[in-house]
């Protein structure tokens, strides 16, 4: 018997919208739309288009030893991340081989987030709690408890100008900040 695919918060959307979708690392996932993939490609390369994300990991890193956690498990200097920035890093075994990749994004120097690979949600969750259990930090694995989202393309910040009042351009490459979208 096969474990059931999970799904975003966004699968019945994309069915009712003429997604084609296929079982991705324990979700099924969009993978095409009617129109075809290179439409989307020339949408997204000449407008914009919004990818579904919600199958990736997120952890929060919270407290005093969060940086110092942070820098424990992955390859990147988290300390030396500016604040609001985002940056590649890997998580590394003690004998420097790769477990998995991600992007952090270091809020502040007590919350750190670190997106991980749908493939690596749970292993990676445990790996973290594993190797930072001796630092003063809470991890919260919010997964499932935020969405994510990708607007990306050349029109991506015009779209987003309409549904927000954040400052859209004040955010330089591999930069992020929080704001609200439609009021909330």
């Amino acid at each position: 018997m096969t474990d059931a695919l999970r799904q975003t918060p966004l699968t019945a959307w994309h069915k009712a919208h003429g997604a084609r979708c296929v079982p991705f690392a324990g979700f099924e996932m969009p993978v095409q739309y009617e129109s075809g993939i290179k439409d989307e490609v020339h949408q997204v390369r000449n407008g914009c288009g919004l990818f579904d994300l919600c199958h990736m990991g997120r952890l929060v890193l919270r407290g005093p030893d969060a940086i110092a956690a942070a820098d424990h498990v992955l390859s990147q200097n988290v300390a030396r991340i500016p604040q609001g920035a985002i940056r590649y890093a890997l998580i590394c075994a003690e004998d420097g081989t790769v477990v998995d990749d991600t992007l952090v994004y270091k809020e502040n120097d007590e919350t750190i987030h670190v997106v991980i690979n749908a493939s690596g949600r749970e292993a990676d969750d445990a790996w973290f709690r594993e190797n930072a259990a001796s630092f003063n930090v809470e991890i919260e694995n919010v997964s499932d408890a935020q969405a994510m989202l990708a607007l990306q393309g050349p029109q991506s910040k015009d779209v987003l100008a309409k549904i927000t009042d954040t400052d859209l351009e004040s955010i330089k490459y591999y930069r992020f900040t929080q704001g609200t979208i439609l009021g909330d």
